[in-house]
């Protein structure tokens, strides 16, 4: 059974409460999507935990400070690495780095610099985070993941009226080992003043 305080729930927090305040900065109506996809084909089940967000591009000193406090969580199911994307409205490419949580906060080699994807259409901003982990119970998690998602207007301030829409796919292939399994939340977030 998967523990509440797991290292895999707390970061999927963090990038929650990080992707909201992406889309406040934004000031208009933004898309926040969790894509979770589980493979069972291994002796380990994995799973592919994905949050984007059409908000404002990450100044990526929210990852650089980013403190899990690593020293409270065994790291037999995750090796600590968040790949993140993200570009802000002006700019012409979309920015690649990896992060790596255990490294630690002040260390050099904690957040890396990928190539650079040039953007080929459209004016757009956002972020994208992922990262893979091994779970003893996949189904757990995901049904933690959509009540936490389903809790989050009641986490958001009193001044703001947030996720106006939310929407739930399940792709699920309960007996097939060998098939993924596939979740995606979208929520668009209206973030006005009340």
């Amino acid at each position: 059974m998967a523990s509440e305080s797991s290292a895999a729930r707390k970061v999927f927090q963090m990038l929650i409460s990080l992707a909201i305040q992406r889309c406040r900065q934004s000031g208009i109506l933004c898309r926040l999507t969790v894509s979770i996809k589980c493979f069972h084909e291994l002796e380990a089940p994995s799973m592919r935990i994905s949050v984007s967000d059409t908000g404002v591009g990450s100044s990526l000193e929210e990852f650089r400070t980013m403190d899990l406090e690593a020293h409270l969580y065994p790291w037999d199911k995750w090796d600590g690495l968040l790949s993140i994307t993200t570009t802000s409205i002006n700019e012409k490419d979309i920015h690649c780095y990896r992060l790596n949580l255990q490294e630690t906060v002040f260390s050099r080699r904690r957040l890396k610099r990928l190539p650079s994807i040039s953007k080929q259409f459209g004016t757009f901003s956002g972020t994208e985070v992922y990262f893979s982990t091994n779970e003893e119970n996949t189904d757990e998690f995901v049904t933690w993941v959509v009540h936490f998602v389903q809790k989050v207007p009641s986490h958001s301030s009193s001044n703001d009226s947030m996720l106006m829409y939310q929407r739930i796919r399940y792709i699920f292939t309960p007996n097939a080992m060998h098939i993924p399994r596939y979740l995606w939340l979208d929520c668009l977030c209206s973030l006005a003043e009340i």
